[in-house]
């Protein structure tokens, strides 16, 4: 096998595994979710109550963080994916964006259904999230590209 074509199914098979994880985080039910939300937001005033840093995380800070760093994350790797398979355009651009938007409205339908409610809020946290990682790394691209 080819190392760009093991290369390529690699990075497909995380963007599918983290697309599951994003989608198992919207499961839980909502005393569950409170729960880990409670316990990440213990760990992180621990780190800054360590360096000196008031604390003033809380709960929806947590929450609302951790949607746009995932889908930060999601971004990055539908921009990645998209790299290893086409040559990159404005357009390949607006897919990434697009499919970020369709994993959005997908998650908070989960959480419609698993009785935690939605909210089209996170949608637009979650695609703002997703859209920032795919235009800075467009732009590191296209400033690789046009140095050559």
């Amino acid at each position: 096998m080819k190392k760009k074509t093991l290369i390529r199914i690699i990075f497909a098979v995380y963007l599918v595994a983290f697309i599951a994880f994003i989608f198992s985080n919207s499961l839980p039910s909502i005393e569950e979710s409170a729960q880990t939300s409670g316990k990440a937001l213990s760990i992180i005033n621990k780190i800054l109550d360590f360096f000196g840093i008031p604390t003033m995380a809380g709960d929806l800070i947590i929450r609302k963080t951790a949607h746009f760093i995932e889908f930060f994350i999601l971004g990055a790797s539908l921009f990645i994916n998209a790299l290893l398979y086409t040559e990159l355009d404005k357009n390949t651009a607006f897919y990434c964006i697009f499919a970020s938007c369709l994993v959005a409205m997908t998650d908070e339908t989960i959480q419609y259904f698993s009785e935690r409610g939605s909210m089209l809020l996170d949608v637009w946290l979650d695609l703002s999230g997703a859209t920032t990682a795919i235009l800075i790394f467009f732009l590191i691209y296209r400033k690789k590209q046009l140095s050559k």
